[in-house]
């Protein structure tokens, strides 16, 4: 299986550029380093899928624009992973509420959640310059389809988004039910509330499964009959 945690390319054009300078490699403003790249990059490509042992030094440090085209480098992976063993999720989203990202790997990879605290951020970079508001239009604008594509395969077959989902009366739920709820739960970032008694299924003739309600790994709370 696949995990891929993607930034905003605009953002990872410029960090990336800043490592690059304070590694000794850059020696271009930004904007220039931009308008050189096509440059650098000319048939860079061409000799990686041509010999597997070259390495390609101006590719693997003068690639702002080329690694931001997220949809890309996808589909090279669509050629030997299907797209049930690929997960993506926005860094902003796993940096902002990390635990929720974490439910989604977790369940990805067919694994007991189990909740880690967060206690310190690695690897961040040390820069207070920002680009121009101008050259991050230009970014942007360059980013646009690549982002749409992007945005268009992570779509594709995608449950809507929640927030919260309560389900009532789940003694009463069928096989069928309970997939649909574990679909939803698996590719939303949402929690699932269940509630019901298994005291009470009385449509088992119908197909209700009971057995599923009773097995659900959750956290109980017992709720006392009200009076």
């Amino acid at each position: 299986k696949v995990i891929a945690l993607l930034r905003d390319p605009v953002d990872r054009a410029y960090s990336s550029y800043k490592h690059q300078v304070r590694a000794g490699r850059e020696a271009l403003n930004f904007e220039d380093a931009i308008q050189a790249e096509p440059e650098r990059l000319n048939g860079e490509k061409e000799k990686l899928l041509s010999d597997p042992t070259y390495i390609s030094y101006n590719y693997n440090h003068f690639s702002y624009i080329e690694r931001g085209k997220y949809a890309d480098q996808i589909n090279n992976w669509l050629e030997y992973f299907p797209k049930e063993q690929i997960l993506i999720l926005p860094s902003k989203d796993f940096f902002k509420n990390t635990d929720n990202s974490l439910k989604q790997i977790y369940s990805f990879l067919g694994v007991e959640y189990i909740k880690t605290p967060i206690e310190k951020k690695h690897n961040t970079g040390d820069y207070k310059d920002t680009m121009s508001e101008d050259m991050r239009e230009k970014l942007r604008i360059i980013f646009e389809p690549y982002n749409a594509k992007l945005q268009k395969f992570l779509d594709k077959g995608k449950s809507p988004l929640f927030k919260v989902i309560f389900v009532d009366e789940a003694q009463d739920l069928s096989l069928i039910q309970w997939a649909m709820i574990k679909k939803i739960e698996e590719e939303t970032q949402c929690d699932v509330w269940i509630a019901g008694d298994d005291d009470q299924a009385i449509f088992g003739w119908a197909g209700a499964d009971v057995n599923s309600f009773i097995k659900w790994k959750a956290r109980e709370i017992l709720l006392r009959q009200s009076e």
